[in-house]
Order: structure tokens, then sequence, then C-alpha cells
């Protein structure tokens, strides 16, 4: 049965330029960020999709000249239902944004 129309609101866009210079001016000052890419914790003994903010971090940093490593990091929780349970942090070998892996997103 049909109840009627469904009330919803569009979002404003919201403008993400600030925040890329600041991640390009940091990392062009040989610092670097951390971020959690998957936009939630999970139970699942593998990665979540990532979200698209990595992609456009990296390639736009590789497009400005600046050498890019993303070293992956698993965060895996004794008791992820307790707070502050024990975490072992797992690292991945670092991925270099190179010209091929640029090439493929053109």
């Amino acid at each position: 049965t049909f109840s009627g129309p469904i009330d919803y609101k569009i979002l404003k866009k919201i403008d993400h330029k600030k925040m890329y210079n600041a991640v390009y001016h940091t990392l062009e000052s040989n610092g670097c960020i951390g971020i959690f890419p998957e936009g939630g914790s999970h139970d699942r003994p593998e990665l979540l999709p990532l979200k698209a903010g990595v992609s456009i971090m990296a390639l736009g940093a590789y497009d400005k000249g600046i050498k890019v490593r993303i070293v992956p990091v698993g965060l895996n929780y004794f008791h992820g239902h307790l707070f502050r349970s024990r975490v072992v942090l797992e690292y991945g070998k670092p991925i270099e944004v190179s010209e091929e892996l640029h090439k493929k997103t053109k």
C-alpha cells in the first residue's frame, strides 16, 4: 500500500578544498597524516572498501609533485566491545603512488 510521499532533505555541498590543501601542505613539509578510510569499525577479518578521499588525497598530491606512500594499518582489538581494550597494530607494505598507478586513473 502507498502511504504517500516521503519527506527528505538535500544536504548542502561541502567544499573540501581547505582540508585537501592542509593535507598537501603537511605532505609537502615531509609530514604524515593518519586517516581511517573505511569510515567505521567492524568485526570482519578483511578490509572494507576504502572511501574515495584516500585516492583523492594521494593522486592530488602526486599531481603537485609530492611523493606519497600509503601505509596500510590494521587495528585489531582483543575485546572490541570493551572500552580501552588492548589493541594490536599490523602494518602492511607501503604503497607508492607511481606514474603507472596515476595513469590508470585518467
